[in-house]
């Protein structure tokens, strides 16, 4: 008998500690390691039975705003501690019958209890935001963050786990787009918001592939003096064509480009390529001419683009004297501080400024008389009513004088018309870019059509030259433009 009560007991032990293990397990299957809330798997269980009860509710999606130079500036540890120190926030002010969880991330989430109206979520909500607002200690350090809130109910705004989510998802986000530290209710502003924010982030993937896939191609534009008859300049567009042949316009993506490193990134590729094409375009007749490159006015901002740069030109042979950097005014006007410094170095390695869509921005005369720039370049906006609106015309001769008199070139842009071309001329100013002196093309075409205007009349018969080149060598030099134009 004494040795049977052994085994039954040793049985019961290793029974209770079988379920005690289990238990654990099942308790580490459900929550997040490192805060001790439920985690993303078990929350979303829980919200499918919420659902299903059909009872009202309501759901915090929380965001940690500024959560990120934490972690950039002292390091994950200390990201570490904001979060777990959050979480031991957000227990305390939970009221009973409320689930916390983080579902990843700086991500966390409140399932209010069942029946809590608009006026119950607005003051869970508000209680969040203060707990988010207190100083975080981290090492000696006082750490401040903030939180985006979207809030989203069951049944108005969704009637599942995945809509629920979705919207309130949507609703954070317009909180962070206005502002941030904010509280904002799901609506169809909030998902059409959401969607755009989708497409952004889907696009920013895209163009990391297109990078990686060399999908991005140059087309240049030629920028003509009208006084010779002569192309003195290129402007490199960047293009890019999918692997379905696809080509997106450079409006769609630019813009998204900017809102992530990513532009900079796309910024090399110009240069680089621009210095793979610059040997050929000499080699084919165009020794003096100038390729502009539009920059994305934060590069100037960074210390290191002079080296850079001058680093890519010199391994590539060419000479920076043969490439312009094209910028616009904004950033660089508010932080000339930082920029200013760039923009001389640049100057002295012998790269060449532009100041693009002059005019449009924030120009501040005070300022431009400091940068090291060579030319500006008259939006084509300002081109728009000329020669027949009277401030078009006043704003055009004034950026002309203004140029001429701090010894600029100043360049208009969308020149699509004689009479553009004839009131400029007339208020001297001879170098245009338009469609007028020639669309944008790739390399091989302009090449060809170079060839085909600069050989000698007694070349230019050979079948293989099309009867409009031929004779474009032929015509007047006031007639250049226009023919220019019409051949290609």
């Amino acid at each position: 008998m004494p040795a049977l009560a052994e085994s039954i007991s040793a049985l019961v032990a290793q029974t209770a500690q079988r379920m005690v293990q289990q238990e654990r397990v099942r308790v580490l299957a459900q929550t997040d390691e490192m805060t001790g809330l439920i985690n993303r798997a078990y929350f979303h269980e829980l919200l499918d039975a919420a659902c299903a009860r059909g009872r009202e509710f309501g759901l915090l999606y929380i965001d940690l705003d500024q959560f990120k130079p934490i972690n950039d500036g002292f390091g994950h540890a200390a990201g570490n501690v904001v979060l777990c120190q959050f979480a031991d926030r957000l227990r305390a002010l939970a009221p009973g019958g409320a689930t916390i969880a983080r579902l990843g991330g700086d991500e966390f989430s409140i399932l209010a209890p069942a029946g809590y109206g608009k006026a119950e979520l607005d003051a869970l909500a508000r209680a969040v935001l203060e707990a988010a607002r207190g100083r975080f200690n981290y090492a000696g350090h006082e750490l401040s963050v903030s939180a985006s809130i979207g809030v989203s109910m069951f049944p108005v705004h969704g009637q599942n786990t995945a809509q629920m989510l979705h919207a309130a998802d949507a609703a954070m986000y317009v909180s962070k787009g206005n502002g941030r530290n904010l509280v904002s209710y799901f609506d169809r502003g909030s998902d059409t918001q959401h969607r755009a924010v989708a497409t952004q982030l889907l696009m920013l993937s895209e163009l990391r592939n297109a990078l990686q896939r060399e999908e991005f191609f140059l087309e240049y534009q030629p920028i003509c003096d009208t006084q010779s008859a002569q192309l003195v300049g290129l402007e490199a567009l960047i293009r890019w064509r999918k692997s379905d042949g696809r080509v997106v316009p450079p409006h769609q993506f630019i813009p998204v480009a900017e809102q992530s490193r990513l532009i900079a990134l796309i910024g090399r590729w110009v240069i680089q390529q621009v210095c793979r094409d610059l040997p050929r375009l000499h080699a084919a007749g165009m020794p003096g001419v100038k390729v502009h490159v539009n920059m994305a006015a934060p590069e100037f901002l960074d210390a290191g683009l002079p080296q850079e740069l001058a680093a890519i030109t010199s391994t590539a042979n060419v000479d920076p004297r043969h490439i312009c950097l094209e910028l616009t005014e904004g950033v660089i006007m508010q932080r000339m501080d930082k920029a200013l410094p760039v923009m001389q170095e640049l100057v002295r390695l012998g790269f060449e400024i532009s100041l693009d869509d002059f005019g449009m921005g924030y120009s501040s005369l005070s300022l431009l008389k400091s940068l090291p720039i060579s030319s500006l370049k008259i939006d084509r906006l300002f081109l728009q009513g000329v020669p027949h609106d009277r401030n078009d015309c006043a704003i055009v001769r004034s950026i002309i004088d203004l140029g001429r008199n701090m010894k600029l070139q100043v360049i208009a842009e969308g020149v699509e018309l004689d009479a553009h071309l004839g009131f400029l001329r007339q208020f001297g100013c001879t170098l245009i870019q338009g469609y007028l002196s020639g669309r944008p093309m790739e390399l091989a075409k302009l090449i060809e059509m170079h060839c085909a205007t600069t050989q000698p009349r007694t070349a230019l018969r050979p079948a293989n030259i099309s009867h409009a080149a031929a004779s474009l060598a032929l015509l007047p030099i006031p007639n250049f433009i226009s023919e220019y134009s019409s051949w290609i």
